[in-house]
């Protein structure tokens, strides 16, 4: 992550990500720094291991992105075809 955050933008991600708004918080970083979107989503992921790393009571606030959400949907419709067609 870069250095040169200022602890406003680092409040910022932090909000954004307990929320589990990870493309939020890419688009934060990218309109404060200017990064194109790669930059930003590599660094919005440094930012979150950083976190993990170094205040373990506040990474478990942080909540799962999108992929998770979708990975549990999926699971239950699976579950649920599969019960229906047992049935």
């Amino acid at each position: 992550m870069d250095e040169q955050l200022t602890g406003e933008l680092k409040q910022q991600l932090l909000s954004a990500l307990r929320t589990g708004k990870k493309i939020e918080a890419i688009k934060i970083y990218r309109e404060a720094t200017g990064k194109g979107l790669k930059e930003s989503k590599e660094a919005v992921e440094a930012f979150i291991d950083e976190v993990k790393v170094q205040y373990p009571d506040m990474a478990a606030k942080l909540k799962p992105g999108c992929s998770t959400s979708i990975l549990l949907t999926m699971l239950f419709i699976a579950l649920w075809v599969v019960s229906n067609v047992v049935l």
